[in-house]
């Protein structure tokens, strides 16, 4: 099992991440945003929940919002989520 990841798949995630949330947002995509929670919803680790909090900030607020909705947070890890509402709250990007 590996249990450190590098800094690269980091980045890799966070810019899947950021690139669906705004695909999804700009062009409406229901698809595309599908796509992005089933990967946030598939994230098990402390590390990963933190590149994808780093892709949803580097999407935008409204893109972020658009894709991780009320309903679809509720579902999410403990760390991406208070991650996520931190963001929502707090605007921080």
């Amino acid at each position: 099992m590996k249990t450190c990841r590098s800094p690269a798949e980091s980045y890799f995630r966070a810019g899947q991440v950021r690139g669906l949330a705004c695909l999804g947002y700009h062009h409406n995509r229901w698809h595309v945003r599908d796509v992005v929670v089933a990967i946030l919803q598939g994230i098990r680790s402390d590390e990963d929940a933190g590149a994808a909090i780093e892709g949803l900030r580097m999407a935008g607020k409204d893109a972020a919002e658009w894709t991780v909705g009320d309903t679809i947070i509720r579902t999410l890890r403990p760390t991406l989520r208070g991650g996520v509402v931190n963001f929502f709250e707090y605007g921080e990007e």
